[in-house]
């Protein structure tokens, strides 16, 4: 049978009304993954066969279950499925409905621990959709449990899990010692997202870990050379700043680069920045322009802020006032107080935007309530006027 001719199969059968097309595609999207042993109408019915939202399966639906714990296939997986067909069974988009499917869901899982069922990654599954209610009722408690299982079992990321569970005080109190040693673990056995947190742990000497940068440094860049683009960008900072290395405004370019070219907005601030002041690359405010563009339009205020300023000056760009208000309005918008100060002299001055007093005056008194000395001066000269 074809995977466009089994769904229309079950769905004459269970006389269910749907758009076959994105029922096939669904099941091809998610169940593609599955052991091929399991064929996919094969689960289809033990779903089917379970009817009853709030009872465990039974007969002909218990046994195919059975087979699938024999699989070893994932619960995630067979779960998206519960969904796709809860979708065409059930409104899902209803609060009841949604609760009859995800105790459906929670049926499913006990009977699946009952049964024995513990691939390698059910636990650290399990842990991830009660930690986020993806497909069951959101609950710390029984996340932290599911983790702890898998993490003791030696996987990395459930470790890292639940090293992040401790710090946070989530379904355990909150434990800086338990929180290290689990993320060390994790960080350990190569995990990337484990190895940039400990180089953040040690960069900022949180918790009960001493500030070190040569640590810092050692856990970032085992994280950025497997690709992790925070890290990637941290490392460029550690290179700029020298700490746990010898500063070196090159190598910093270079992994501001890797991180700018995969979408990390800081990373392409730094850069645009260190190519408007000439540092450790030649001096090329074009080249400036094109990466503080890229992170302005991402909404980092500080790009932002000098994308306006390039246009003010006209430097890398034509001059225009117009786009000076724009960039700097953004930014001023999220609080950035250099922002709102030259927002207030563009109003003041009637440049880029009409003319306006009022106009000026709140956004001097949004930057002096900063702190901001220019504009306290400035409300100061307009109010003795």
């Amino acid at each position: 049978m074809s995977l466009l001719e089994w769904p229309q199969k079950w769905l004459q059968k269970i006389g269910t009304t749907g758009s076959i097309a994105r029922w096939a595609y669904k099941n091809y999207r998610i169940t593609k993954s599955l052991n091929p042993r399991l064929p996919e109408a094969e689960i289809c019915k033990m779903l089917w066969d379970a009817r009853y939202y709030s009872m465990p399966p039974k007969g002909e639906a218990k046994r195919k279950l059975e087979e699938f714990v024999k699989s070893g296939s994932s619960i995630k997986s067979l779960l998206d499925l519960c969904y796709v067909i809860a979708e065409i069974e059930l409104d899902v988009s209803t609060m009841e409905n949604m609760a009859l499917w995800r105790r459906r869901n929670e049926v499913i899982i006990e009977e699946l621990e009952r049964l024995g069922y513990s691939p390698p990654l059910a636990e650290t599954d399990l842990g991830s959709m009660y930690y986020s209610g993806e497909g069951v009722e959101k609950d710390d408690a029984k996340a932290f449990s599911f983790y702890s299982m898998a993490a003791e079992q030696g996987n990395a990321q459930a470790q890292f899990n639940l090293g992040r569970m401790y710090e946070k005080g989530e379904g355990i109190e909150k434990d800086d010692k338990e929180a290290f040693k689990w993320v060390h673990m994790a960080a350990e056995q190569g995990h990337a997202e484990a190895q940039n947190a400990l180089g953040l742990i040690f960069y900022k000497g949180e918790g009960i870990t001493p500030q070190n940068f040569d640590e810092a440094f050692k856990w970032t860049r085992k994280a950025a050379e497997q690709g992790h683009v925070d890290s990637q960008y941290n490392l460029g900072v550690l290179y700029n700043q020298g700490k746990g290395v010898t500063q070196n405004t090159e190598l910093a370019i270079k992994w501001y680069r890797k991180a700018a070219d995969q979408g990390n907005a800081s990373a392409q601030y730094n850069l645009g920045y260190m190519y408007s002041e000439g540092r450790g690359v030649t001096q090329n405010s074009r080249e400036a322009v094109k990466w503080l563009r890229k992170a302005a339009e991402q909404g980092l205020d500080i790009a932002q802020y000098n994308l306006g300023v390039m246009y003010y000056n006209g430097k890398g760009v034509e001059q225009d006032f117009g786009e000076a208000v724009k960039w700097y309005r953004k930014a001023a918008e999220q609080g950035h107080v250099d922002s709102q100060y030259n927002l207030g002299v563009l109003y003041n001055q009637g440049k880029g935007v009409t003319q306006n007093t009022e106009l000026a005056i709140k956004w001097y008194r949004e930057a002096a309530d900063q702190g901001n000395a220019s504009a306290q001066e400035k409300l100061k000269t307009l109010r003795d006027s």
